[in-house]
Order: C-alpha cells, then sequence, then structure tokens
C-alpha cells in the first residue's frame, strides 16, 4: 500500500511544504524503491526520492496546485498512491504588532507587548 503524507493540512503560499511517499508492506527491504511523482497525471521531472518539496509553496503562476500520485517501483513492479489535492490558499501572514503601556499618565516604565496575529 502506497500512501502519501504531508507536513501540514494547511498549505498558505510563501511556506516551505513537503509530502511524503509511504510504502507499507511490498516484501523484502533488501532491495530499495525508486519513486516518481506526478501532478495532474504528467511526472514530474527530476523528483526521485520518496519525498516531493516546495519550498516555498505557490499561488501564482506557476502554481503549486493540483493532485499528486506517487509511484513506487521495485523489481519490475509498480505500486500508486490515491491522488493528494494540494490547493494552496492565501499568504500566511504573521505581524508583530508593539504596544505601549503607560503607568499613571507619566510614561514611566514602558512594556513591549508583542501579539502574533494570523490573517489569511
Amino acid at each position: 500500500m502506497v500512501t502519501i503524507t504531508s507536513t501540514s493540512r494547511r498549505q498558505y503560499a510563501g511556506e516551505d511544504y513537503t509530502l511524503t511517499c509511504v510504502v507499507s508492506g511490498g516484501g523484502s527491504i533488501l532491495t530499495p524503491f525508486s519513486y516518481r511523482w506526478l501532478r495532474n497525471s504528467a511526472v514530474q521531472s527530476g523528483e526521485t526520492s520518496n519525498t516531493l518539496s516546495f519550498t516555498p509553496l505557490r499561488q501564482t503562476t506557476p502554481s503549486s496546485d493540483g493532485q499528486y500520485t506517487c509511484e513506487a517501483v521495485r523489481n519490475g513492479r509498480s505500486f500508486s498512491s490515491e491522488s493528494f489535492a494540494v490547493s494552496v490558499q492565501g499568504t500566511y501572514v504573521r505581524l508583530f504588532l508593539l504596544e505601549q503601556l503607560s503607568y499613571n499618565d507619566h510614561l514611566n516604565p514602558i512594556d513591549l507587548v508583542a501579539n502574533s496575529i494570523r490573517r489569511a
């Protein structure tokens, strides 16, 4: 059985993202598998390891969107995964806001508070 796992359920433009082809069963481990990745049924040239990395994901042309399939081949036999959909969402932006807090209207000690905000 061949399955695809990912580093995250969500896929945001600009983020690093990895798909991993996992083979379970298949007999002897003495002969390693070779791998081939397909996107929308087209072979991805040069992608021959069990991982496919996007550094970074792209939402614009050329986009990373598509249906990905992994083929594991050993001893002339090919095993294929079901397709895995990659749909790149808007940019993941993390903003750090600095707020000034003062005491007794004297602007004595100023505390800086960093708040992380996620905006898609």
